[in-house]
C-alpha cells in the first residue's frame, strides 16, 4: 500500500469530517436537528483492507446521533481535535515528500 496515498486520503477524510461537525456548530440550534459524523478510524481501517478504495471511493460512511447528543461545546471540542490531527497528518505528509525529494536529488537539498 502506498503511504502517501494513504495518507492524502486520510487528509480528505479529515476534511470531510470538519465540514459535517462545522454543520452541526451551524445547526446546533435547529429543531429537530439529527448530529453528523464521520468515524475517521473506521474510515482509515476500510482504506487499509482495501487497496482499491485509495484509489476511487470518497463516499465515507456518516453516522447519525439523537439529537440530543448535539452540544457546542462537545462539537467545538471535536473540531480542535480533529484540526490537530489534519495539522499532524499534513506534516507528516510533507516529511515524507521531502524524503523522497532528497533521495532524488542525491541527498542534496
Amino acid at each position: 500500500m502506498d503511504n502517501i496515498k494513504l495518507l492524502a486520503r486520510s487528509l480528505d477524510i479529515v476534511y470531510e469530517r470538519h465540514k459535517i461537525l462545522s454543520n452541526n456548530v451551524a445547526n446546533v440550534d435547529t429543531p429537530g436537528y439529527v448530529r453528523h459524523d464521520i468515524k475517521f478510524e473506521k474510515e482509515i481501517e476500510k482504506l487499509i483492507n482495501n487497496v482499491e478504495e485509495i484509489n476511487n471511493s470518497k463516499n465515507y460512511e456518516i453516522q447519525k446521533y439523537p439529537a440530543q447528543e448535539l452540544k457546542i461545546e462537545n462539537e467545538l471540542t471535536e473540531i480542535t481535535k480533529n484540526t490537530l490531527l489534519y495539522s499532524s497528518l499534513s506534516k507528516i505528509l510533507v516529511l515524507k515528500l521531502k524524503i523522497i525529494e532528497n533521495s532524488l536529488s542525491g541527498g542534496n537539498y
